[in-house]
């Protein structure tokens, strides 16, 4: 299966087969297992090479910059599994290597480990994802980015909200019938929207659950863009330049920032 996946796998989410450390460690910075991940120690690890990277000041914005970037492969490669293949991707069973490289992307080495989910519920199985991908895996990690950086967790739930808002879009526009496009609709009402808190952790209420402003893109006709709810911080860093999507910007900044990323 992983052999028949990979492409989709390299090139959307930036996961690879073990037998590419060879091409990964060429330029690592960092490499942590992903038991060493969820630690103190990793984390700070971790940490410390994103603020030299992301050349932030603050560890709050390296934690906050390091996840926008991690949410691809496990989030998005998470859901792709569940909304795509009709599987479910556990990370506790997941044996992979978390690669940050010289550009300050993120890798992850590793086959994911997929199980079937066909013959229960769709409902139930995706609460099964949910709570295996969020609550399972990326709560325990909010929390340590917590006490180590003093990051919002509100911040890292935002940015992960985020990607798969950008995944869901994709997969819409790439969905051949409108079946696959109603099952797509619901997956994304169901882990962005509707799905308990309790999923996810200990919240009250969904924590990727944002509201965004859409408006026109400032420079490519015809597209949209979704401003967020909650800033990422990216301006904080050295860069000091904020995102397109962020919502404490003016409009003419928006588009000003928008023409350099053309």
């Amino acid at each position: 299966m992983f052999r028949e996946q990979q492409p989709c796998w390299e090139d959307m989410f930036r996961i690879r087969a073990p037998l590419d450390r060879e091409r990964a460690a060429k330029s690592e910075r960092v490499a942590l297992s992903k038991e060493e991940l969820l630690t103190e120690a990793g984390i700070r690890r971790l940490l410390r090479e994103a603020k030299r990277l992301y050349r932030c000041a603050d560890e709050k914005v390296a934690a906050s910059l390091l996840m926008k970037r991690y949410a691809h492969p496990l989030a998005g490669g998470g859901m792709h599994a569940f909304s795509r293949l009709g599987q479910l991707l556990d990370p506790d069973k997941w044996s992979f290597t978390l690669i940050l490289d010289a550009s300050g992307d993120i890798h992850v080495l590793g086959e994911p480990e997929l199980e079937p989910c066909w013959g229960e519920p769709r409902s139930l199985a995706r609460e099964r994802q949910i709570e295996l991908l969020f609550k399972g895996h990326f709560n325990r990690l909010f929390q340590l980015m917590n006490q180590v950086s003093g990051i919002s967790i509100k911040v890292l739930w935002a940015n992960v909200a985020n990607v798969l808002e950008y995944y869901y879009d994709l997969w819409a526009t790439e969905a051949h019938t409108t079946a696959q496009e109603l099952l797509l609709q619901e997956d994304r009402d169901g882990v962005l929207h509707e799905a308990a808190g309790a999923l996810y952790g200990q919240y009250e209420a969904n924590p990727l659950a944002f509201t965004y402003t859409v408006i026109p893109h400032p420079a490519q006709d015809g597209n949209m863009l979704r401003i967020r709810e909650v800033c990422c911080l990216k301006f904080r860093s050295e860069q000091g330049l904020h995102c397109t999507t962020c919502p404490h910007i003016t409009e003419r900044q928006r588009a000003d920032i928008c023409k350099l990323y053309q």
